[in-house]
């Protein structure tokens, strides 16, 4: 569980009820080396995502054990695939953690790792002495700006969408009402 409270003491207050609640409620057991309180200055990692700030912006970006991973993924698979398997493998790889990451800060990541894979790529050329085509990789910041543009556009008609029905259903959200 993530909580973001505006000041320390809300925070250790926050937390407080929160444990008695887990542990009364729900019966569970709490990992207190886990639980802590830090600020947003300090970056927060949480489920593979960074969360800081700079000052007046929150950022969300891949943590660097989650790039560390992705790059020792490429680099075995471009290791122990056959030259002719590879593209397909990095590939999938790349599209599978770009979905996670869609919603983050991660262009410039997304660039440093296509500059990885080539010379991963160039690696694994050099090693079985043959030429593998490049233009069967994809490039992650050209996927990444794709996939945004995709998910702003959605999100502004699902913004239209809403407008319209909002408008139009003022009536039916009156008989939905809880008494």
């Amino acid at each position: 569980i993530l909580i973001l409270t505006k000041s320390q003491s809300s925070a250790q207050r926050v937390k407080d009820n929160s444990i008695r609640f887990i542990q009364k409620k729900c019966h569970l057991i709490i990992n207190h080396e886990k639980s802590c309180i830090k600020s947003l200055e300090e970056g927060i990692n949480f489920l593979g995502f960074c969360i800081y700030t700079n000052g007046s912006q929150i950022h969300i970006t891949p943590n660097l054990n989650s790039i560390r991973s992705l790059k020792y993924k490429i680099r075995m698979e471009c290791n122990e695939r056959k030259p002719d398997e590879i593209p397909r493998r990095i590939n999938e790889i790349a599209r599978g953690w770009l979905d996670y990451y869609i919603e983050s800060e991660c262009r410039t990541c997304c660039r440093r790792i296509d500059l990885f894979i080539r010379k991963q790529i160039y690696k694994a050329e050099k090693r079985y002495n043959i030429v593998i085509n490049k233009e069967r990789f994809i490039s992650m910041a050209r996927l990444y700006e794709n996939k945004r543009h995709l998910l702003n556009t959605k999100k502004e008609a699902d913004g239209q969408h809403k407008k319209t029905t909002k408008e139009n259903c003022a009536a039916a959200n009156y008989w939905c009402r809880d008494p």
